[in-house]
């Protein structure tokens, strides 16, 4: 509630720069105090575990312990509200035959660039959409793959046309995957094949979660760096 008010203007008590101002200009006659709102809320604020002590609390400073406050900042993002809802931008139905059984979709295969998970750099790779799983290969021969990942219920977006990550532009999908936090960033070959290929993801079981903006990308990406490295110190804590 404070990080929030602090710029909203709707309590005098963060107007100006100091105490001596806010009396000088008589703000606690002409606005209302945080303080008496925050009183009026005491039995929600509180924390019933709370032990008072005499020992200063020294929060880390370290850079490796910082991370965004995504439900401050990020709480307009259109992503990372329906991410946390778990609310669906598209008609969820499913197209089903005569049987009742789930139609099987169509196949599609094609070239598309991917942006590195570790290092970020942009390398073509051949992709395979099968049997709702998506497979991406070194080129067309399709002899060594190189990853995979289910394409049922995982969560596709679409970053606008002006966006630029890592020197590249335009044509951009999302795609993330159920398990795991990484979201696999594909390039197309234009505003067609583009429209296709998401189309024929959300045939295969995913949802379209709309636009995908550039800001909740790179944010999502250090995010998740730093989540896999909390993750491999775990697993050598264990080792140990």
């Amino acid at each position: 509630m404070l990080a929030t008010h602090s710029n909203s203007g709707w309590f005098g008590t963060f107007l100006y720069n100091t105490e001596n101002e806010r009396r000088t200009n008589c703000i606690s006659r002409s606005t209302l105090s945080i303080w008496n709102a925050l009183d009026r809320k005491r039995h929600l604020l509180s924390q019933r575990n709370y032990i008072p002590s005499d020992q200063v609390l020294i929060p880390l400073s370290s850079v490796k312990e910082m991370s965004l406050w995504q439900g401050l900042y990020l709480r307009y993002d259109e992503v990372y509200f329906h991410i946390q809802s778990g609310e669906h931008t598209m008609d969820d139905t499913r197209t089903r035959d005569n049987g009742g059984d789930d139609i099987v979709p169509t196949p599609k295969e094609g070239s598309l660039w991917k942006l590195g998970g570790r290092v970020k750099n942009w390398k073509l790779r051949y992709f395979s959409l099968a049997n709702r799983q998506l497979r991406y290969f070194k080129d067309e021969k399709k002899k060594h793959e190189q990853g995979k990942m289910d394409i049922q219920e995982a969560s596709i977006y679409s970053l606008s046309e002006e966006a630029v990550v890592s020197s590249r532009s335009g044509f951009m999908v999302g795609v993330k995957p159920v398990k795991g936090t990484r979201i696999f960033l594909l390039q197309c070959t234009d505003k067609q094949d583009k429209l296709l290929w998401m189309q024929s993801l959300e045939d295969h079981g995913a949802r379209n979660r709309g636009h995908f903006s550039l800001f909740f990308l790179n944010v999502y990406v250090r995010a998740s760096e730093r989540e896999r490295e909390r993750e491999r110190e775990r697993e050598r804590e264990k080792e140990r």
